[in-house]
């Protein structure tokens, strides 16, 4: 594996925190019991998100092993979306299964694949689905906090390009406390620079990729103006959706780490030492 080691210094700290950062596993899986296009469907999609050789469940088993053979103990892995290609029951199962073999704890936030759901059972209704997805996100997908007693690491789901009301009070709610937050999402925040890299990775610039828009709603512009204020408490962003790895200011003194995708054997190892 690809491992890219981070050093974030905060003040004030106890000791030292070691998180794993992933994004873009695309778990594409259905068994017998699907119909023939989705399994059509499947192959094709595993074809796509292989390209170092191995399916994409199989590099979470190779995460599995590099948890298991790091010299430090990891506090967590930081899961920045679209680690499932589509929501089915099966592939959930699977995923889940992989998910849980993880030796640490786990801070997920959904992607874009996550709320494309495949099923032919009408009993997996998109409520059903939606319940079970939250399960592996704190038991609530749109925003949960994980508090380490001396920062916050905050998950917000925006991977539909846009946030709400509900999500920016709560957000504001967090701040108030004072705590340094690292923010979890799966869509990163607009920079130039990420627009190059952007733009290295698909060939063109494109805004799809970032989650900042001129007709964006104004609870998102809100949330944004909140995240980038350099008297606020979001100290960085963790993300991924790009399929490519990037670091750099999105806004003055604050940095967005942007994770290539798992299924490409990207590891971005985040360690957070005392200043």
């Amino acid at each position: 594996m690809k491992i890219e080691n981070v050093v974030i210094k905060l003040p004030n700290l106890s000791k030292e925190y070691v998180f794993l950062q992933v994004s873009d596993i695309h778990v594409s899986y259905g068994n017998s019991d699907e119909p023939e296009e989705h399994l059509s469907m499947i192959q094709e999609q595993n074809r796509q998100w292989s390209p170092a050789g191995f399916l994409p469940e199989e590099t979470m088993d190779m995460l599995k092993e590099q948890i298991l053979q790091s010299d430090v103990s990891v506090d967590a892995v930081l899961m920045a979306g679209d680690c499932m290609n589509f929501y089915s029951p099966s592939n959930f199962d699977l995923f889940l299964e992989k998910y849980n073999s993880l030796p640490t704890e786990i801070l997920y936030t959904p992607g874009n694949h996550e709320h494309w759901i495949i099923s032919h059972d009408e009993a997996e209704s998109s409520q059903v689905s939606w319940d079970k997805m939250s399960s592996l996100m704190q038991g609530c997908s749109d925003f949960w906090v994980k508090d380490y007693g001396e920062f916050l690491i905050v998950g917000i789901d925006n991977a539909e390009h846009e946030v709400s009301e509900h999500q920016v009070e709560l957000l504001k709610q967090q701040m108030h406390r004072g705590l340094p937050i690292f923010l979890l999402v799966h869509i990163p925040f607009y920079s130039q620079p990420l627009m190059r890299d952007i733009e290295k990775r698909w060939g063109e610039p494109n805004t799809y990729f970032v989650f900042e828009t001129d007709n964006m709603s104004d609870s998102s512009k809100e949330f944004c103006a909140l995240v980038r204020d350099p008297q606020g408490s979001v100290v960085s962003v963790f993300a991924g959706h790009i399929h490519a790895a990037h670091t750099g200011e999105y806004a003055s003194g604050k940095i967005q780490y942007v994770s290539a995708p798992l299924h490409d054997l990207y590891v971005r190892k985040i360690i957070i030492q005392p200043a």
